[in-house]
């Protein structure tokens, strides 16, 4: 067994993305992390298609996505009804989701749903829980462009 140090990257993941944290109100949520924690805002937007509203917050080295609720049918809100606020999922960065999704398919990890478009019109995919020890990890694909 290799210790921590001495443990290289699997491959698949370039780095940690954010960290996502349902919140049942999330102007009182971006209040509390901005204003008393010290948080930066850096960008908000609503997902109709995904039934949530989003505010990414960066912390220095670490980014938070505060994660809201549109609506009772919203996967945040059955969430919070099952567990209440707290951490709902953890993001990965991935160079081609495409690829990512092969090679963790072919060690039985499986998508929750096939890839879609998540804030910032950016390529995203959830893995299935069952199969990541009840974890939620997203995995998202940047342009290549692009600047993180």
């Amino acid at each position: 067994m290799k210790r921590y140090a001495e443990a290289l990257p699997a491959g698949i993941f370039r780095r940690l993305d954010h960290i996502g944290v349902a919140v049942a109100d999330l102007e009182a949520a971006r209040r509390r992390y901005v204003d008393l924690l010290g948080f930066v805002e850096l960008a908000r937007e609503a997902l109709p298609e995904q039934g949530v509203e989003a505010i990414l917050l960066d912390a220095g080295n670490c980014r938070l996505e505060l994660l809201g609720p549109l609506g009772e049918a919203s996967p945040i809100a059955r969430f919070l009804d099952k567990r209440g606020e707290g951490l709902q999922q953890a993001a990965f960065e991935v160079a081609d989701l495409d690829a990512a999704l092969a090679a963790l398919a072919e060690r039985g990890i499986r998508p929750l749903a096939p890839p879609s478009r998540g804030a910032g019109g950016l390529r995203i995919c959830f893995l299935h829980p069952r199969d990541t020890h009840g974890v939620l990890l997203e995995l998202v694909e940047y342009p290549a462009a692009s600047p993180r």
